[in-house]
This record gives C-alpha cells, structure tokens and sequence, in this order.
C-alpha cells in the first residue's frame, strides 16, 4: 500500500461506481436526473434500456425524463411491467 492520500478518495474509493467531474462531490455514475429509486429500479428492466444507452454507457437525461412520464402515466408499475 503506497504512503499518502488514496487517489480514489474523492469518489468513496470506489471509481467504477461514482464519478466526480466537476471535483465538488462523487455523484451516481447514473446521474439519476432528480428522479427516484423506484423509477430506476423499473427503467433498468426496461426492454428498451439498453438500446438508449448512449457510448458513455449512461441514459440521456431527456430520454429518463421521457420514460419517467410513461412510469408516472402508468401508476408508477414496478419492474418487468410495461
């Protein structure tokens, strides 16, 4: 183990979960856009998941949002229902 402060520090030393672009905190690598677990949770079981997900590996905020609405016009369903 090297001497000094660990270089993953500012991301709870675990980088393949957080990211921290702007240095001010570690953030989700999903940037969850406001919007809850729960949404989440049925948006990842989504067929269409994948496919939206840009080279980045993480969903346009505008394509979440569009999606959130559907969740929300459908009752808020739990995961695996459409």
């Amino acid at each position: 183990m090297p001497d000094g402060p660990s270089r993953f520090a500012y991301v709870a030393n675990s980088p393949l979960m957080y990211i921290d672009p702007a240095g001010e905190h570690k953030k989700d690598k999903h940037y969850k856009y406001g919007l809850s677990n729960k949404f989440w949770k049925w948006f990842h079981s989504h067929p269409d998941f994948k496919s939206l997900k840009g080279p980045d590996g993480l969903v346009c905020e505008a394509d979440a949002l569009s999606y959130h609405g559907d969740w929300m016009s459908c009752g808020c369903p739990g995961p695996g229902n459409y």
